[in-house]
């Protein structure tokens, strides 16, 4: 999944519109609480782990959600707008660094970020489906939290 300039703005544009129909129609739909608070992303998790044996699968998932968004995106956003709930941070997309791992994807970014400036949630949920542990997204948010303590 990666962006241009133009498509990075709209999908900016759209995250309110995504996360009306993430947090409610698809929640309940899915039996799913999203809160944002930091449960909810193991809630979410358990979901995706149920779903999807391999990352392959999600990636690969072409199902339409409210005929428009796909599940890595709109699990993507949702786990970048709790990590903003509870860290802070805006989105970004890095567009001048081919070298860069997130190059052309959305990630979030804050001067009060400690260790790794930027944070990938799309990485995230796909990780997650590799990791294969139940909490692994929420165990990334609260390392990041402790850290921001220090």
């Amino acid at each position: 999944m990666a962006y241009t300039k133009e498509d990075f703005d709209n999908w900016i544009f759209f995250i309110s519109d995504k996360m009306d129909y993430f947090t409610n129609e698809f929640a309940n739909e899915n039996n799913l609480c999203l809160d944002y608070s930091i449960d909810s992303l193991n809630a979410l998790e358990d979901w995706l782990l149920k779903k999807y044996e391999k990352i392959s699968e999600i990636i690969e998932d072409k199902t339409l959600y409210n005929n428009t968004y796909n599940i890595l995106d709109l699990c993507g956003v949702y786990v970048g707008e709790v990590f903003r709930k509870h860290i802070g941070g805006n989105w970004y997309m890095i567009m001048d660094n081919p070298k860069n791992v997130y190059y052309k994807l959305p990630v979030l970014t804050d001067p009060s970020y400690i260790g790794e400036t930027y944070k990938c949630p799309i990485t995230m949920v796909t990780a997650c489906l590799d990791r294969r542990r139940g909490d692994y997204i929420s165990w990334i948010l609260n390392n990041n939290i402790e850290n921001m303590k220090r």
